[in-house]
Parts: C-alpha cells; structure tokens; sequence
C-alpha cells in the first residue's frame, strides 16, 4: 500500500530531478525535502515496524527522537551516469509509548558520495505495520497524505543555514514507482565517541574562538555537537584523519539554540572548530563528539603473538577493516567508491571471514555487483576486478556452503564471461579490453599501474582472466550447467598455453607483462574508460605484478612458480603496494616460501603502525596520482595473513565442514590466537615446536 512521494510538482516544479550519481555531468539540483505524517492508532501497538527508502539520503525521527540514516546503497560503478537497477529498504523496529506516532523524515535528492544512487527524482517510501499485543495489526505507508515541504536550511553537503526556517507543509504527490527490496544485512550500529579534549567551547561576543579536538583513532562517523546561543554565529568544522590533513569543512549559520549532526559520514580522526560569535550574548558548544557508524559485526577472533610489533599492526588492520564495514565494503570512509573497488572488497572478505566470521555483507556484496553486471552486460569500470569479484564469490562459498548464492549470481556470471571472451584474440589472449586496469597502485616509467598500458598488464589480466574461468567452471558443474563447464574449461586451457607460450621470457626466467602490439584502433571502444588506455608501448617489462599473478592464478606451477617466488622474494622487479602484496604472500604459500620469506614481509607493515596507529596508511610509496589516505583496509592483509599462515588453515569442504591444517609459529616464540567458524572458534596456541588446537566438534580436521 505504500507508495513512493514528493514534493507536489505545481509548488516544486524545479525540485523533481537530480543526476543519478556524483559522476554525471551537469549542475546538482541540490534539494532537501521533510515529510511529516501523525498517526493515532487509539491502542498503544506493541510495536511498530518501518521498512524505509529514499532517495538520496534520508534522516528519520519518530515521537522527535533519532531513528535512522539511511538508505542502503545499491552499490554501483564508477563513471556510472544511469540510476541503479534496485531500490533497498532498512526496517526498524520500534517500540512506541502510547498510541500516537508522529514520523518526520528530511530527504536529500542530489548525491554528495560515490556510494550514493538516485533514481532521478526524489522520493520516500515508508511502509509501517503497527501490532498489537491481541495479534491483530494496521498496515500503514507513504500516500498523498503524508504532509511536505521544501527544507532551505540544507543549501549543499557541507552548508546549513538554520536561521532559515522550512516551507509550511503541503500534501505530498506519488511519484514513480521503483523496484524496492528489504536489505539482507542489519542496521548500522551508532555510537558516541567524546574527544581526548571534551571541553566545552565558550565564545564571547564579537569574537572568534577555535579549537582542535582529537579523537584515539580514526573513526567513520558524524560529527556532532550542541549549540547554546541567542543570536547570530558562524561555525566552521574541519575534519582530519590526521591533523594537518584537512578534509572539506562544513559550514553552520545559526541564530538559536540546536543540536547538530554532519550531512556526511567522514573519516575523521579529529575536526577544528572555529565559532565566530556576531551576537551580544556569549555562546557556548557543547557535547562536542562524532557518532560511530559501522556494520554490526563485532570481532569473534583473537590474536596474540611474541612480536609486539606485529600484534600492533594486527589492531591496526582491525581498526581499518571496521570503519570500511558499512551497508557495503567501502575502500575508505574518506573516499566512499562504489562496490565496484572489488579488488578491496575481495580483500577485506577474507579478512572478516578470519575475526568477525560475519559472511552477510559479503554475500550482499556479491549479490549487488552481480546485478550491476547483469545490468551492465558484464561491463565493470575496473576491468580485473570484475574477475576478482568471481574470487570473492567462489570464497564465500567455500567459508559458507551456501551454494544458493550461484543461482542469484548466474545472470552477472553469465554476462561477465561471454565480455570476457569477446576481449580475445586468434593469439588466446585477451588483446581488446575497454581498459587494463587496476593492477595496482604504483608507477613505472611513468605509467600507473592503476590503468596500465598492455605491455605492462597482458599477462596480468589473462593470469585474473585465467583463474576465473576455472572458478567459473565450477560454478557452471556444480549448478548442472555441464556444457559450460566444459567452455570454460577448454577456454582456460587456451589462456594457459598462449601466456606460457607468447609471454614467458626463458632468458630472463620470468614473464613478460605484455605484448607490444599496438591496440586497436579505438582503443578499448567503451566511452567510459577508453580514455584511460594509454597507448601501447615498445619497452619490455618483466614486473613482480605479472609474475606473482601468474602464480598465484596456476599459469604456472612446480618448480617455475618457485624459483619466480624466490626472485620476487629476494629482489623483487618492481616495488608494489600493500594493497598487491595481498598476492605475493599468497603466492609465496602456495609455492611452499611463505614460512622462508613470508614473516620479513610482512615486517613491512611495522613502519605504517610507528606512524600512527590511529589508522592503516593507504600505501608504502607515495606516487604520482594520489596522496595517502589512513583508513584504506584494502592493505589490511596481514589480518588474515597471520591466522592462515600460523595455522595452516585450508578449507577442504565447504561451511567448514572439513578443514586442514599445519600449525607453525613461522619464526615466532609463541603465538596465541583463534579463528571463527560457524560452530564457535578454533583455537590455537603454538610455542615453539609444540602446539595445542582446539576444534569444534562438528568440524572435521585433518593435519598435514
């Protein structure tokens, strides 16, 4: 019964449309809208359940108190300029204290972040069902009787001017109607955290007064405070990671008394504030703080060792992967990109499967990228991580057994393999992607490994390409889809033998990056991201990006793949980043090194926790394109790194119903430390040669 509303078109007539995302061209037609609707159901209900939607964002109030933020983002790509194929509700549950509800909702049209999707039009939908303690219940929703406004106050983002006052209220008027689906995942949990420095800002009349308030880590969060004035001031809120590392700061105009909370989810490690008091009474701020804002899911793991070093990057990496846990996996709370950032995502996976043990939001990660492919036609900004997504599709199964997850996946499956396959060609390569990108985030001859030209990413692609075609082959057998099992098979075979036979160098025992053929002609084709292909060029490259994929994807194995890891290990041919050194330490387990040079890697991450332990440091090497952010989890790595390596952990059957394992301190006096399972946690305890392991019964273990 519910239905989706606006503003009424003959009042606003100016205030119906705004782009779908940050990336499409034009002026922003910033609008914030409030809806109200009182409801008296004559008997106090026992509860009252919401499922809530809107366009863009949405804050919610029932009986004046605080509900929710929201809505869940539908995910999205880069340079996606078209609304998103699905709508997603939150559902509260509240519990009210007599029969009447009074709700108000202020919605926003324009996106402010990447991971904001409009539909074009603004919109709220609530559908209420209030219950009762006799079982009976009253359905209830967004109609033409919800009242509405314009709300002037929110001139953009990061401005509000509260001396402005809302447009009286008028009827609301149905809108489009929009595919709409219940979020699989729980609300995001809220919490207040004061500053090291709580006190009080006072500023007297006719002055300006500022101060700097520091927070114990970085956090994803609001910031927030209340104001107690009786005239006109000026407030400016800058928030940092790390002080001196401004971010955009948000503007405040204010003739009264209120309590403020920031349109934008930050990164915030502490803020400046700045209060310009133009009135003839003083003014006070107080409550200053941040409201914490992350997934649910609270570690279940532990993890000691005799290292303390390393034990701070653990907490570091920990602290990371938190704030970047939202209704999606974000790369930063700092830069918000779309689902699309697989690659991230991918990584931060398999760290929840290793301390929270939370598999929900990965599962709806996956769901939603896999619509965007399906929608896309198999197209994804970030060529590689649409094959990377595979990866993270075929781990969920393994950590979940939830094969369920294939058939909701098929359709993005099949759109991605069949692109896939038309980038290849006579040669058995992939030669005409729309782009090579990402491969990581490092320069090389002044080229970006972030869009690389093909002789710096051939052998990388098809290596990603390679892998999931076998993946996908199993997808495709254990659904019953045997003739395409056998494509995929047959085609793996092909990519195999042409990198081997077109891109290995004998003489320099190592794999080429790419051919130097020219690209064709358009250069990729796709409007969207041709323009990152740079032209070809007639150097050759023999980097660690092209050979630690070629291992760690099985273009080569045995006694090649060995002797690659030794050299990338002992002198590696090119530096590379956290976020790739993901698949060096994989590689180096998979060729048996892990335990020679594996722990000496991971030394590298010391340094990133001496700087600060505030938050985890995007990069080791600055480069051209970007400088660092400190709440990037894509290199939190070591976080399941440490637990997999020291304990050996194989997934032999899926949902742990059989596992392996290998205890090994690696170097290590002792080390202490669990990981989750769905039938409680596996604990280890290794010192020295000796280990005690401690294994829920219903998993089966075998050791090797």
């Amino acid at each position: 019964m519910a239905e989706w509303i606006w503003l009424p078109k003959a009042a606003y007539s100016d205030k119906q449309n705004g782009k779908a995302s940050v990336f499409c061209e034009g002026v922003d037609n910033f609008v914030t809208a409030y809806f109200v609707k009182k409801l008296d159901f004559g008997l106090k209900p026992e509860r009252v359940r919401l499922k809530v939607g809107a366009d863009t964002r949405y804050v919610m109030f029932v009986n004046d108190g605080f509900v929710g933020v929201g809505p869940v983002s539908p995910g999205g790509d880069h340079l996606r300029i078209d609304p998103m194929p699905v709508n997603y509700l939150s559902e509260y549950v509240l519990t009210p204290k007599s029969s009447v509800i009074e709700i108000y909702v202020r919605v926003r049209l324009s996106p402010a972040v990447e991971t904001e999707w409009s539909s074009g039009q603004g919109g709220l939908y609530i559908d209420g069902e209030a219950e009762f303690g006799d079982g009976s219940s009253v359905r209830f929703g967004t109609d033409e009787s919800w009242l509405t406004g314009l709300d002037p106050r929110f001139i953009s983002p990061t401005e509000c001017d509260f001396t402005l006052r809302p447009d009286p209220s008028v009827s609301a008027e149905v809108g489009e109607d929009r595919r709409a689906e219940l979020s699989p995942i729980p609300l995001l949990s809220e919490r207040f955290i004061t500053p090291i420095n709580p006190e009080a800002l006072v500023a007297e009349p006719g002055t300006v007064t500022e101060k700097v308030f520091e927070f114990d880590r970085i956090y994803s969060a609001y910031p927030v405070f209340s104001l107690s004035c009786n005239g006109e001031c000026l407030i400016s809120l800058t928030p940092f990671e790390l002080e001196g590392q401004d971010q955009p700061r948000e503007l405040i105009r204010a003739d009264s008394s209120l309590d403020y909370r920031a349109e934008l989810m930050r990164s915030c490690g502490g803020f400046k504030l700045k209060v310009e008091n133009r009135s003839e009474k003083p003014l006070t701020v107080s409550n200053i703080g941040i409201i914490f804002t992350c997934y649910p899911a609270k570690a279940e793991s532990s993890f000691e060792c005799s290292d303390s070093e390393l034990n701070s990057v653990i907490r570091l990496c920990e602290k990371t992967l938190q704030i970047c846990c939202q209704h999606l996996h974000l790369d930063s709370p700092r830069h918000q990109e779309p689902l699309a950032c697989t690659g991230d995502y991918f990584i931060e996976s398999l760290m929840g499967y290793f301390t929270t043990g939370d598999t929900a939001l990965t599962r709806f990660d996956l769901i939603r990228t896999a619509d965007l492919l399906e929608d896309q036609k198999g197209f994804m900004f970030h060529t590689s991580y649409s094959l990377i997504w595979e990866f993270m599709l075929w781990d969920y199964y393994m950590f979940t057994g939830d094969n369920e997850i294939f058939s909701r996946c098929s359709a993005g499956l099949d759109f991605l393999m069949k692109r896939m396959d038309s980038y290849t060609g006579d040669s058995g390569l992939i030669e005409t992607p729309p782009s090579w990108m990402f491969i990581d985030w490092i320069d090389i001859d002044g080229y970006s490994l972030h869009h690389p030209p093909k002789a710096l990413a051939q052998t990388a692609m098809n290596s990603l390409y390679y892998k999931a075609l076998n993946i996908a082959g199993k997808i495709y057998s254990l659904t019953g889809r045997e003739d395409l099992a056998a494509v995929m098979k047959e085609s793996a075979c092909r990519v195999k033998e042409a990198v081997n036979d077109l891109l290995y160098d004998a003489g320099a025992g190592l794999y080429l990056d790419g051919l130097n053929t020219p690209q064709s002609a358009d250069r990729g084709g796709h409007p969207d991201v041709s323009g990152y292909m740079p032209c070809n060029t007639d150097k050759k490259y023999h980097t660690t990006q092209a050979n630690t994929l070629a291992v760690y994807c099985g273009i080569c194995d045995g006694e090649r793949a060995r002797e690659i890891m030794e050299r990338i290990a002992v002198d590696p041919p090119a530096d590379y980043q956290p976020y790739f050194a993901h698949f060096v330490l994989d590689s180096l387990r998979i060729t048996g090194l892990f335990k020679k040079y594996g722990m000496k890697l991971l030394d590298r991450w010391k340094p990133l926790a001496r700087i600060t332990d505030k938050g985890l440091q995007e990069g080791w090497s600055a480069t051209d394109y970007t400088g660092f952010d400190y709440s990037h989890a894509w290199g939190g790595t070591p976080l399941y790194q440490l637990p997999v390596a020291l304990s050996g952990f194989r997934m032999l059957e899926p949902g742990f119903k059989k596992i392996a394992l290998h205890p090994d301190p690696c170097g290590l006096e002792w080390a202490k430390f669990s990981i989750p399972s769905p039938y409680g946690n596996i604990e280890f305890e290794l010192r020295g040669e000796s280990f005690r392991v401690s294994i829920p019964d219903e998993i089966d273990a075998e050791y090797y």
